[in-house]
């Protein structure tokens, strides 16, 4: 840290050294080259003045004037007028008659004063190699004499040498001042790095919670001091709240460890992050050697629905039977983390499948059973109705009661066999066509209750199983119905949004409590039992709605008022329109 803090301060001063020294050389440059240009123009306006006063008109007083000065400066005269344009008369430095002619427009000094202005131009001389002047030019007019132009020329090395001398003092001054600064950046950094290293020995201990507490050792800084006692309270509740997760995850551990599930956390790479002992078992493999997902499970169907969940984003849940025979049902749970994307879990159902197979296999085989002898029922009472003897009552009341039997031993053979999850055999059809059947089917009925049954149907095609989806709107038709008064009114209406096929059934029959609106599709779940009875109903209807719903992923929505009506609306995907 000492290190640290002094060549921090020494970069510091370097730093300024550099600044001032650049900054210097700026404005001691910018200070000669204005000397520079005022002193040839006074020079300019001295040689002028003299030419003026003297009456200079020939060459050779040109040349005198040019050759009796000191080279501090260049004196060069050239012609103006319009025959001999740019000859040179004279110049301190060199033979006139060995120089180009300077009207060729590569000196802009010359080209300005031609003008009428005063030129000044810092240049390369093209006529003395190697050697850079401050030029400044301006034309002359003598009486009786051809107009000139004079032209006063400094070198730039006489400037340079006032910037050379500014630049050397400067440097030895910012010198002595940068080894004053790394004397003191070194006392101060001594000073500094006690600090931090009582800094760093309080955090060392945040850092090690089995590490000794140590004292609080206090300086003569109260900021310093204050800075140290919050580290020292951060650690403490730091090491509280790690005791705190330790404690947890230490239970944590010990649940995933003995529950009876097999639990695995993938990252986006597919890597293994984390999993419990059942799965290690389950799948054969050590979490710490077998990262790698493909690795540790050699299972096809479960690899590739890893890969599906991955690119879907969705939840998926399957049954896995054993070679065994055993039955597991495995779940994919998409995360939205940065450390974890999947998490698989597989849990023994064997005992939940055969209980829900017997149960289904119970339902069928009983409503077999029960049909013959209903069917024979119901044939006796049709007899004795016929005969129309003093026991009709009877007879007409074992043949409703049987027949009620009947459908309500259909309707548990209708949800039997769509638990069973039987193959549904699918094709495309016009569901107006369907939906027009079941309303011809159900006038009937409604015309018995005096019920109003209107239709708005729109053609569109869907591809499912005809019969299922004829006990769907045949069952919302029929439940309106069996739940509006007479003199009511039942519409259906089949409309197509968005690539969808909306069905809906509305009434303005008694309507459903709010409470009852989640039990609805429950079964032998009755709004008015009352009713139900009285109207032949079984209880299933809905039921068998929202079994066949769900196997085509069709949204069901149920909107009711007590008193007003109810309306049930389904969204099945169209093919085409």
């Amino acid at each position: 840290m000492k290190k640290i803090i002094v060549r921090a301060l020494l970069l510091f001063g370097l730093g300024i050294l550099a600044v001032s020294f650049a900054a210097t050389a700026i404005i001691a440059d910018n200070m000669n080259k204005t000397a520079a240009k005022n002193s040839a123009a006074t020079l300019l306006s001295a040689y002028e003045e003299r030419m003026l006063s003297e009456n200079y008109t020939t060459k050779d007083q040109y040349i005198k004037m040019a050759e009796r000065e000191s080279t501090d400066f260049r004196i060069t005269v050239i012609a103006a007028g319009e025959d001999k344009l740019g000859k040179v008369f004279a110049d301190t430095f060199k033979d006139p008659a060995e120089m180009k002619n300077h009207a060729d427009g590569t000196r802009q000094e010359i080209t300005d004063a031609l003008s009428g202005k005063t030129g000044t131009v810092i240049r390369p001389s093209e006529e003395i190699k190697g050697m850079r002047f401050l030029y400044t030019a301006k034309l002359v007019t003598i009486e009786g004499a051809e107009a000139v132009i004079l032209r006063i020329a400094v070198p730039v090395s006489s400037i340079n040498s006032y910037l050379y001398g500014a630049l050397l003092t400067t440097t030895l001054i910012f010198l002595l001042i940068l080894i004053i600064t790394a004397f003191v950046a070194r006392f101060v950094a001594g000073r500094l790095n006690k600090t931090f290293v009582l800094i760093k020995e309080k955090l060392g201990g945040v850092l090690k919670p089995e590490a000794e507490t140590r004292p609080i050792v206090l300086t003569r800084h109260d900021d310093i001091n204050a800075v140290l006692q919050d580290i020292d309270e951060i650690s403490d509740k730091l090491h509280t709240t790690l005791a705190g997760y330790k404690a947890e995850k230490r239970k944590l551990d010990l649940i995933l460890e003995n529950i009876d599930q097999v639990i695995i956390a993938l990252d986006a790479q597919k890597q293994i992050i984390s999993c419990n002992k059942t799965a290690e078992d389950y799948f054969n493999f050590e979490f710490s050697a077998t990262p790698a997902i493909e690795t540790a499970i050699r299972n096809k169907a479960i690899l590739d629905n890893i890969s599906q969940v991955m690119v879907r984003n969705e939840f998926i849940s399957y049954d896995h039977m054993r070679l065994n025979g055993q039955v597991f049902e495995v779940r994919f749970f998409p995360v939205n983390l940065n450390e974890i994307s999947l998490i698989i879990t597989a849990q023994n159902v064997t005992d939940i499948r055969k209980t829900s197979l017997e149960k289904q296999e119970f339902f069928a085989n009983a409503g077999h059973e029960l049909n013959t002898p209903l069917s024979s029922i119901i044939g006796y009472s049709e007899m004795l109705i016929a005969d129309k003897k003093p026991n009709i009552a009877f007879a007409e009341t074992i043949n409703k009661e049987a027949l009620r039997m009947k459908l309500l031993i259909e309707d548990m053979l209708k949800i039997s066999e769509l638990e069973e999850n039987r193959e549904i055999y699918d094709a495309q059809f016009d569901l107006k066509s369907v939906v027009e059947q079941v309303i011809t089917a159900a006038l009937p009925k409604a015309e018995n209750k005096k019920i109003t049954l209107t239709a708005d149907l729109e053609s569109c095609v869907i591809f499912a199983n005809a019969e299922k989806i004829t006990e769907v709107a045949a069952n919302l038709v029929d439940n309106a119905i069996k739940y509006t008064d007479e003199n009511g009114a039942v519409a259906v209406r089949l409309k197509t949004e968005n690539g969808k096929a909306i069905l809906s059934v509305k009434d303005n029959g008694i309507g459903i409590p709010q409470k009852a609106l989640s039990r609805v599709f429950e079964r032998f779940y009755r709004v008015d039992k009352r009713r139900s009875t009285a109207e032949g109903g079984t209880g299933l209807g809905l039921a068998i709605v929202k079994h066949i719903c769900n196997h085509y992923s069709a949204p069901i929505k149920i909107q009711s008022t007590e008193g007003l009506g109810t309306e049930i609306t389904v969204m099945f995907a169209c093919i085409s329109v």
